[in-house]
């Protein structure tokens, strides 16, 4: 009986999906959106405007659902350096909230100074 944890674990890791599978968020192609992963882009597939050269690029999830384009293996995959993707964390996930707590006090402090 001491036993069945360890194999209760070992059947529950085997039937995740995909969990072999790059991450986008280590490519160099991704081009994360902090307030949304679901809106990150993809620079490897898009679109150009031919009058004004603005690139739309496509969304990240839908290249890899596409197996036109990088596919559910990630086709197109090239993994971006350890220290770019550490880079890349802190912003994402550190800067933005720093930003919004200064801006909170910010704003308090603006407050009381005109009132």
């Amino acid at each position: 009986m001491k036993f069945f944890p360890i194999i209760l674990l070992a059947v529950a890791s085997a039937t995740i999906n995909n969990y072999q599978v790059p991450l986008c968020q280590n490519c160099v192609h991704y081009r994360p959106n902090i307030f949304s992963p679901s809106l990150s882009k993809c620079s490897q597939f898009g679109d150009k405007n031919v009058i004004t050269g603005e690139i739309k690029y496509d969304y990240a999830d839908l290249s890899r659902m596409s197996q036109d384009k990088c596919g559910l293996e990630g086709k197109q995959f090239n993994e971006t350096s350890l220290i770019i993707q550490e880079i890349q964390q802190a912003f994402i996930h550190k800067i933005p909230t720093n930003f919004l707590i200064a801006l909170f006090f910010f704003s308090i402090l603006i407050r009381k100074w005109k009132g």
